[in-house]
């Protein structure tokens, strides 16, 4: 009974990014998404809550847990260019899920699944603060980067070229953390 589980998932999920892309998120209905899919509600229930937990899903299983796997291989420029990558692959998708706001909002799930994820990454090294600032926790952190990473993630999805590369986002992206407004602007650090 499990093995077909995730059949239905992805005939599910698929139903979801195709309607996605033709509807605004708030009109999408499960019947929608069933008849989509050519299952019967019952089973949608079976797999989902709602239809925000299928976008939940498909950030966790699309995005997070393969990036993932690239990181713990230590491959942090391809985990980051892996998601540049899906999201180019998807683009008519992720831009209409990035217009997913309010309580279940798409950038919301994804920053906090980013951050969930660079957390545990941050959990294997030992990681120190300036001056025992106790404001900069591993979570304090994770979640900075998190935003930094899903809005420059949104931005390039609703703004790039359409001949830009996810190696050229992901290239673009590791500049910007690597160099702070003090960088850039030629601000001393200490007055």
């Amino acid at each position: 009974m499990e093995a077909n589980k995730e059949p239905a998932k992805l005939l599910i999920t698929n139903a979801f990014k195709k309607l996605m892309i033709g509807h605004d998120f708030d009109k999408i209905t499960i019947k929608m998404i069933a008849d989509e899919a050519g299952i019967i509600r019952p089973t949608f229930y079976r797999h989902f809550q709602d239809k925000c937990d299928v976008l939940e899903w498909i950030v966790q299983t699309q995005l997070i847990e393969k990036a993932e796997i690239l990181l713990e291989g230590g491959m942090n420029i391809e985990a980051v260019t892996f998601l540049f990558n899906v999201m180019l692959e998807e683009r008519p998708f992720y831009r209409k899920a990035f217009m997913v706001t309010g309580q279940n909002g798409f950038a919301e799930m994804l920053t906090h699944k980013i951050s969930l994820l660079f957390i545990k990454q941050l959990d294997a090294k030992a990681l120190t603060m300036p001056n025992g600032n106790r404001f900069l926790t591993k979570e304090v952190v994770a979640v900075k980067y998190a935003m930094d990473l899903s809005n420059t993630l949104s931005i390039w999805v609703k703004n790039a070229p359409s001949d830009a590369s996810a190696i050229e986002a992901a290239q673009a992206y590791v500049w910007l953390a690597t160099h702070s407004l003090i960088d850039l602007f030629g601000l001393d650090k200490q007055k």
